[in-house]
């Protein structure tokens, strides 16, 4: 937390909420029993009028995803290949199989525009694509 509020966890939703020039974390433990190679997850974007805050997504530390709330201003579904650095075919069509295990799912949200931002994240899944 740079200057953000943190981030809350209420049921199965994820908040984070931060001021202008802050960044702000929120991590969780994901065990996994299966092979794996994508997440999805929703994600409600709360950027007050410029909508200017990047919501950046992490498996342990490989960034692998974003989510610019200049282009999605509202938020709405995403879906990711998940990888970690390391693993020579990073090919998002066909990623490679990321095996069971404890991971570290982060979310980071940078916020740029005056006033707070917000990401409310839900419907967090990881899984298989075949």
């Amino acid at each position: 937390n740079s200057g953000g509020t943190g981030g809350t966890v209420t049921g199965t939703t994820l908040s984070i909420t931060g001021g202008k020039g802050s960044n702000v974390w929120l991590a969780g433990g994901v065990t996994t029993k299966t092979n794996t190679n994508y997440m999805e997850f929703d994600t409600d974007l709360v950027n007050g009028e410029q909508a200017q805050s990047l919501l950046t997504v992490y498996l342990n530390t490989t960034k692998i995803g974003i989510v610019d709330g200049r282009v999605d201003p509202m938020g709405g579904h995403f879906e990711f290949p998940l990888y970690l650095e390391g693993v020579s075919n990073l090919n998002s069509l066909n990623p490679t199989l990321i095996p069971p295990g404890l991971y570290t799912l982060s979310f980071r949200l940078d916020t740029f525009s005056d006033g707070d931002a917000s990401a409310k994240i839900s419907n967090v899944k990881v899984g298989l694509i075949h």
